[in-house]
């Protein structure tokens, strides 16, 4: 259907036209909700409006001026709700950067004072708001020792400005209560830096577009010649899945890596961090067997 532009009408035409909201304040409401013409206001504005003529409407009473009145006081409640929370979550954004920088700092200082060399090979899996590392924050993070599959960090972490997080929780699993009283990022971050500190090589599933994002958005510090290593396309190529879309491998879930090598996940479960990280290290190790 092809629908009108308002400023498209003669200026006689564009003054005998106005929304619902407009003639209310003038005292009018619609004689019936299917009289009206819905048109764009102009041609950069790409929602459209239900627009009434002067024949379209009828004088208003009090109870429906009085019902508007409070339909329009009740909006404005919620948005200035709404924009109180916005900007306090954008405070706590600011804070937690800060501070997650003035850790990143102390590591950076340490690193290079430090002479060792770079010994371990690590697993690194996160769990997360969702999926945009400047918008969410991280719930999980696990590191596991490839070579003794030694366990060396695992723990919750407490969002500092995400609130809610309904979509990655169906997905996780992760709740509010879960994280209440677990560490922020900050706090995580002295262990997960000194852990990084010795990485040689650094394996995750997906690394290289999502979870080392997160971790540079929130401070983790690498040695300079520290190599990532990340399986998801290593994997698509071996499986061999062909996107005709992309004109490349698609792209394949760690479950389905996991399947492909014979992993048993025993009692763990999928998109819990650790577990997530005890199965990518069990696939590295077979993909590292059976094509290098």
């Amino acid at each position: 259907m092809l629908y009108k532009y308002l400023t498209s009408l003669t200026d006689e035409e564009r003054a005998s036209f106005k929304t619902e909201k407009q003639w209310i304040k003038l005292g009018f409401v619609p004689k019936s909700q299917d009289s009206g013409i819905l048109m764009y206001p102009n041609r950069n504005y790409r929602r459209l409006f239900w627009y009434y003529a002067s024949c379209d409407v009828r004088p208003a009473t009090k109870e429906e001026l009085n019902r508007y009145r409070e339909k329009t006081r009740e909006r404005q409640k919620i948005y200035l709700e709404k924009k109180k929370k916005e900007k306090r979550r954008q405070k706590r954004q600011a804070e937690i950067y800060d501070l997650c920088n003035q850790q990143a700092e102390i590591a950076k200082t340490v690193l290079n004072e430090m002479k060792a060399p770079l010994t371990r090979q690590i697993v690194i899996d996160l769990e997360t708001t969702g999926l945009d590392p400047y918008e969410d924050e991280i719930l999980q993070i696990a590191v596991l020792d490839v070579d003794s599959g030694e366990t060396l960090l695992d723990t919750f972490v407490r969002p500092y400005f995400k609130e809610d997080w309904h979509a990655a929780h169906a997905i996780n699993g992760i709740t509010e209560k879960m994280v209440e009283t677990a560490p922020y990022i900050f706090e995580v971050l002295p262990q997960l830096n000194r852990i990084l500190a010795e990485a040689e090589t650094i394996v995750g599933y997906n690394i290289l577009q999502f979870d080392s994002i997160f971790l540079d958005v929130f401070g983790a510090v690498y040695p300079p010649d520290t190599e990532f290593v990340d399986l998801m396309p290593m994997f698509a190529e071996i499986y061999g899945e062909w996107s005709e879309k992309h004109s490349d491998y698609k792209f394949q879930s760690l479950s389905t890596c996991a399947e492909y090598y014979g992993y048993d996940w025993g009692s763990d479960t999928a998109h819990n961090a650790l577990a997530d990280c005890r199965a990518t290290a069990f696939c590295y190790k077979k993909i590292l067997e059976t094509n290098f």
